[in-house]
């Protein structure tokens, strides 16, 4: 990866399983640790004792709420230059919510370096994705989203599935590095 850590974070629900398992996907198929934070621990603290570490760090909570020092964790990965995975679920009629598109917006108006958008489960809707003009890296498939979920079991259209999303994940974070 370009930069040591990846934060990613849940914007839609506060479903942490799906979430979790995703990060957890993620983190494995790029060979790193996962690192688990809930977002109303004081940010630039927690970057300052990571900032050595590599791996794939799963906010858990509203990441854009300020906390008692009143920045929140977009605004500090934004400061520290850190690349953020935003993930979302969608509904269960497979439309994706409008905080896919405030969480972008919000990431461009603080600066953060935006990795993608992760869809976790459903059904892929590629026409609507590409409608909806958001950097969509693509969508970890609901099978490896259970709990215990190994990469080994999974068939390989979910791996080449997995392997896609990685690499547009890369790219987008390279570009935005540059």
């Amino acid at each position: 990866m370009i930069s040591e850590m990846l934060f990613l974070t849940n914007i839609g629900s506060n479903d942490i399983s799906s979430s979790r398992q995703g990060s957890l996907a993620i983190s494995r198929f790029f060979g790193n640790n996962l690192i688990e934070i809930p977002s109303h621990f004081e940010p630039n603290k927690l970057l300052k004792d990571i900032k050595d570490q590599k791996g794939i760090v799963h906010l858990i909570g509203d990441v854009a709420m300020p906390n008692h020092s009143g920045l929140s964790w977009l605004e500090a990965l934004g400061y520290w230059k850190q690349p953020v995975g935003l993930m979302i679920a969608p509904d269960n009629s497979g439309n994706i919510s409008g905080m896919a598109t405030a969480y972008v917006s919000l990431c461009m108006s603080k600066k953060v370096l935006l990795g993608g958008v992760v869809q976790l489960g459903g059904v892929w809707d590629q026409k609507a994705r590409s409608l909806d003009c958001l950097p969509w890296c693509g969508q970890i498939p609901d099978e490896i989203l259970v709990e215990n979920c190994s990469l080994d079991s999974i068939s390989i259209d979910q791996s080449l599935k997995l392997e896609e999303l990685a690499l547009n994940l890369k790219k987008q974070i390279y570009r935005t590095n540059f």
